[in-house]
């Protein structure tokens, strides 16, 4: 079987492939190629595979003529127009496997497209996730129960075209995670702030400059500031380094673009997490700690799906607030920890190492299914 593994939504979202694609390419009935949209992202992942440990992948650069990158307007639909360009030749693989949904547009095209699978990036509860573009897909492979009952409900997949596999990009971070050594030379708890790029829903425009501040001022904590990394993938140098220099040494780590972002680095080191809604709030707490929420927005949340990662801290609205939280935290905790305990092994699973083997064995069975049906 002959399998296409789409990398074009941005290398963050690797490590939720990059491991089936790898444990695929390690069996005998399976040949893999991995389509990726730059030279630059060919590198990043031949780099992550070496560090997962797995034999290098054929990667194939999706490359556009010069000429069309220089029409106006076609950046903001570059990954529409490889994906057109490509397409004769992606879809003449056995199975398409991807953690993006603009690889749907495949499906729209005239003529066979072969099965497709998808691994969403994250195990959130953004309303963005559980979205019409997923009833496209032949089968999607989840991480834990939640995602799939959800996905169920609300009509976008049959259950038997759904399966669990457990956290993949956790067990494999777990498994190429390095040591370091500390990240401060301090005992001070260390906080990671941790929001989302989607203006409409994040904190970092109104909170990010007071929070370093009174976590400063404060003198009690360390501080990562770690925004998603597409926060300022279209930001200049002055830009970030407006940014950068926030930083402070030993206390503050501002943190715009580095692996680290993407690999739990931060996840598994910090002591107490504060963020809006990001889906890594799950990665974090795959051991149970201090979580506090910031609402910018005045969001409607209270029992609403689309916010049920609220449930695992204190929701604050101002700075005075989160502080006091952060004071709070361990204190306030055993309020939280069963919540917490219970809602991320409904997120994750509970698979554990085996989750990218499990996800490749899902991905085989539904192909074949679905080629013994047409």
């Amino acid at each position: 079987m002959r399998v296409a593994v789409l990398f074009i939504g941005g290398m963050h979202q690797a490590l939720h492939i990059a491991p089936v694609a790898a444990a695929l390419a390690e069996r005998n009935d399976a040949e893999v190629s991995a389509y990726v949209a730059t030279a630059q992202d060919a590198a990043a992942l031949a780099a992550l595979l070496k560090r997962l440990g797995v034999p290098p992948l054929n990667i194939i650069i999706m490359a556009l003529p010069g000429w069309l990158m220089r029409l106006p307007g076609v950046k903001r639909a570059v990954k529409v127009m490889r994906l057109l360009l490509w397409s004769r030749e992606i879809r003449r693989y056995d199975a398409i496997l991807t953690a993006e949904r603009s690889s749907t547009l495949l499906k729209r095209l005239p003529g066979r497209t072969p099965p497709m699978i998808h691994i969403p990036h994250g195990a959130g509860d953004r309303a963005k996730g559980f979205e019409p573009r997923l009833a496209l897909f032949d089968h999607i492979v989840v991480a834990g129960p939640k995602d799939r009952r959800r996905m169920i409900a609300q009509g976008l997949v049959a259950p038997e075209h759904c399966t669990v596999s457990g956290a993949i990009k956790v067990a494999a971070c777990r498994r190429m995670q390095r040591e370091t050594g500390p990240l401060f030379g301090n005992d001070r708890p260390v906080i990671l702030y941790n929001p989302h790029f989607d203006r409409r829903l994040a904190s970092w425009h109104g909170f990010v400059a007071p929070l370093i501040d009174a976590v400063v001022a404060d003198g009690c904590y360390n501080l990562i500031v770690a925004p998603h990394i597409r926060m300022f993938e279209m930001a200049d140098a002055e830009e970030r380094a407006v940014w950068r220099r926030r930083a402070v040494a030993g206390r503050v780590i501002v943190d715009l673009d580095s692996e680290r972002l993407n690999d739990m680095s931060y996840a598994l080191t910090a002591d107490i997490y504060i963020g809006d809604v990001s889906s890594q709030v799950y990665e974090f707490l795959t051991t149970a700690k201090p979580c506090i929420f910031i609402d910018a927005h005045g969001a409607d949340w209270r029992d609403n799906p689309d916010y049920a990662m609220w449930q695992f801290g204190p929701v604050c609205k101002n700075i005075p607030e989160i502080m006091t939280a952060l004071d709070n935290a361990e204190d306030r905790h055993g309020d939280y920890v069963e919540m917490q305990r219970r809602m991320v092994a409904d997120a994750l699973g509970d698979s554990g190492d085996q989750a990218a083997d499990h996800a490749a064995e899902q991905l085989l069975r539904a192909v074949a299914q679905s080629q013994s049906a047409s």
